[in-house]
């Protein structure tokens, strides 16, 4: 099997997962995607650890957690874990409204049969059971589907064939490194008046090879606003990934381009119940490394000479047990199942418009079901009247309820 064949097989394996990682015996990762608005490449590589430690996955097992640092990521998010062969195992990422409760490392599938124990307690007395049922054996399928790739999973499981694929990865990265500047840049993010990320970024390289070094030791001890490490670094290695073309290359070689020095008590290392501002700090780190790395290559490309982070917000509205998001940033305003929620009358449009890339975007809530709307990540320089409610402002730091009847309001200004 050549270079081209084994890469279009990973890309095979890895389709159908969205978020997902396939990982050697020994932790190398072979390949790694992310379709995700929090990217997890790092928080798969720390979940199957944690598999890995505490239970002994055979083929044909699935295992899910949702909450792999008691503490760093919603509920919402469930891992799978699965060893493919002896030597290979995915780990994959998905998300369902429906958990909101904390899901230890489980064994779901044993043998590839439904756990008697665990199914029946997680699925079939939750309210949500034909949902739940439907969405594990669907993940379940997909992974039983992978079984008519097992004679190229072993030929990819082979030491020798693990090598050269990492050999011409590594030669591909060489030549995408060496269009790019060396040296040292920092930045500093102000978040509050008593909190900051500071990220300094060296790139340097020695007896003929470079490397990356992200160094966070002078950011803020955590406090209000902090992520874990593997949050972080998951953003890092998209961010570097995306940056240097190897986004569809993600693997080892790319995983060792990149040192970190993160503090263990600093904000960017500690995890934060629930996850609350592990977008804002992906969003910090993705934006520090991209303005750094295009000021080290200024003479190549224009860029500001002063950081800003852009203007973004992500919030859920949360009907009973169902989100659904409403985000905006430079380019444009989303509202995910817009359209369902006037069709099912839970919610009613009033005004939809955009004049010179100013947005005004009203509608009324129909519903008495309990609704409410969560801020999962507010960073902008704009009026903090962006969102309203009845004509007041949402508390950006937790959850608004809502009733029926209330009219929220969004204005905002799209960059020209």
């Amino acid at each position: 099997m050549n270079f081209h064949q084994t890469q279009q097989l990973l890309k095979t394996i890895l389709n159908p997962f969205g978020s997902a990682s396939l990982v050697t015996e020994d932790g190398k990762l072979l390949a790694s995607a992310d379709t995700q608005i929090l990217k997890s490449t790092t928080s798969r590589l720390v979940v199957l650890q944690i598999i890995k430690k505490y239970l002994n996955p055979q083929v044909g097992d699935l295992f899910i957690l949702n909450d792999p640092e008691n503490g760093g990521l919603n509920y919402q998010n469930i891992f799978f874990i699965t060893r493919l062969t002896e030597k290979l195992f995915l780990v994959f990422v998905k998300e369902i409204d429906q958990i909101n409760f904390k899901i230890p490392p489980t064994p779901l599938f044993d043998k590839g049969l439904k756990n008697k124990t665990v199914w029946p307690f997680l699925v079939d007395q939750n309210p949500h059971a034909n949902i739940l049922s439907d969405f594990f054996e669907k993940s379940w399928n997909s992974v039983h589907e992978l079984k008519s790739l097992t004679a190229y999973l072993s030929e990819i499981a082979i030491t020798k064939n693990q090598v050269i694929y990492f050999k011409i990865v590594s030669q591909i990265l060489e030549q995408n490194f060496n269009t790019r500047a060396i040296g040292q840049n920092e930045t500093l993010a102000k978040l509050t008046s008593s909190e900051s990320v500071k990220l300094k970024l060296t790139i340097d390289e020695k007896q003929n090879q470079r490397s990356i070094h992200a160094d966070f030791s002078q950011t803020s001890s955590a406090g209000k606003i902090s992520a874990a490490s593997h949050i972080v670094e998951s953003a890092l290695v998209a961010t570097i990934s995306d940056i240097y073309g190897m986004t569809g290359f993600l693997s080892q070689p790319v995983l060792d381009l990149i040192r970190l020095s993160l503090p263990p008590q600093s904000m960017v290392s500690k995890a934060h119940l629930m996850g609350s501002h592990n977008l804002l700090l992906q969003k910090i780190v993705t934006e520090q490394v991209t303005f750094l790395l295009a000021g080290l290559n200024r003479k190549n490309k224009a860029v500001p000479a002063a950081f800003q982070l852009s203007p973004e917000f992500h919030v859920e509205l949360q009907i009973e047990k169902n989100y659904h998001l409403i985000s905006a940033d430079a380019k444009k305003l989303v509202f995910k199942d817009f359209d369902y929620l006037i069709k099912s009358q839970k919610v009613s449009p009033l005004m939809m418009q955009q004049i010179d890339g100013n947005i005004k975007f009203k509608f009324k809530i129909e519903t008495t079901e309990n609704i409410s709307v969560h801020p999962k990540l507010i960073l902008h320089n704009r009026n903090s009247d962006f969102m309203t409610i009845s004509g007041a402002s949402i508390n950006q730091e937790k959850a608004t309820p809502l009733k029926k009847n209330d009219i929220v309001e969004l204005n905002w200004n799209l960059v020209k």
